[in-house]
């Protein structure tokens, strides 16, 4: 199967796990948190320092085959010049698979954004990160996972009236993994 988990806005990891082979009933605990900050260095401009930490718990009561784990920080700053506003985050996360360590990330995000009108914006990014995958029990060929992720895009808002958002974006991703897929 596959598992899901969010850690902060920008960051999604997608987990391939094998389960149990007969099916089996279980109570599981799920725990999720984010703390952030924002603090202005005092410019008319608004440039600013933002971090933030999150934390995912999903633990089973009887399959811990399926405990995961998951730790993320983000750390940088926003810079608003009068036509654009810059955000560099330098991130790391860390995911754990049964107790074992899957995943870990480090890298750089940068964010563009610039609001034309209170009604229209535009804004684009590239996000650069290593990923480094370790074989686990249920998944013991990960580490083919391991290499470099690029991810740019560009996107659109537009906002008819005060209730309503219409957003756009169109992504593109790179992966270099050091496995190769077979089919």
């Amino acid at each position: 199967g596959q598992r899901l988990v969010q850690l902060g806005p920008q960051t999604r990891i997608r987990l391939d796990v094998l389960g149990e082979s007969d099916e089996q009933d279980d109570f599981a605990f799920y725990a999720m948190s984010h703390v952030g900050f924002e603090h202005d260095l005092g410019f008319h401009e608004g440039h600013a320092l933002l971090g933030s930490v999150s934390t995912y718990l999903s633990q089973q009561l009887d399959l811990g085959d399926f405990d995961t784990r998951a730790y993320a920080v983000e750390l940088g700053g926003r810079y608003r010049a009068p036509w654009l506003d810059v955000t560099p985050l330098l991130f790391g996360s860390v995911v754990k698979l049964s107790s074992e360590t899957f995943l870990k990330t480090v890298g750089l995000d940068v964010a563009l954004e610039r609001q034309d009108t209170p009604r229209r914006g535009f804004r684009g990014g590239l996000r650069v990160e290593w990923q480094d995958f370790d074989p686990v029990r249920h998944s013991i060929t990960s580490n083919e996972h391991t290499g470099l992720r690029v991810e740019t895009g560009v996107g659109t808002t537009f906002r008819p009236s005060p209730y309503h958002q219409l957003d756009a974006d169109l992504r593109y991703v790179v992966k270099d993994a050091r496995g190769s897929a077979t089919p």
